[in-house]
């Protein structure tokens, strides 16, 4: 059976990840998802002109992006990316996070 992931469009369906204690964690729902990343822009927005510390704005930011996990797969690498850019346009150098110290090393 083949399974296709719809590129670029938000999850359908809830995921989950398991935690260290072997709980599961909810991401938000398939019908927030909207709704939360217009928000997250929105304070991101906010918290950048309160001059907030660069690090802490992408660190912020990153794990935000991650619990609302909008897509089926790629958050980890898309939220890489979006809190790299953050930390670049503060003149910083990116997140380099090595395949081992992964989450999710497929990601």
């Amino acid at each position: 059976m083949t399974w296709v992931v719809p590129f670029g469009r938000f999850k359908v369906a809830p995921n989950s990840a398991s935690r260290q204690d072997g709980k599961l964690f909810q991401f938000c729902p398939p019908s927030k998802v909207e709704e939360q990343l217009k928000l997250l822009f929105s304070l991101y927005e906010q918290y950048e002109y309160e001059n907030i510390d660069p690090i802490i704005l992408a660190s912020w930011f990153h794990a935000e992006f991650i619990r609302i996990h909008s897509f089926v797969d790629g958050n980890g690498r898309l939220g890489r990316f979006l809190s790299s850019k953050i930390l670049m346009k503060y003149d910083l150098f990116p997140l380099i996070v090595e395949k081992q110290n992964r989450a999710d090393p497929g990601e």
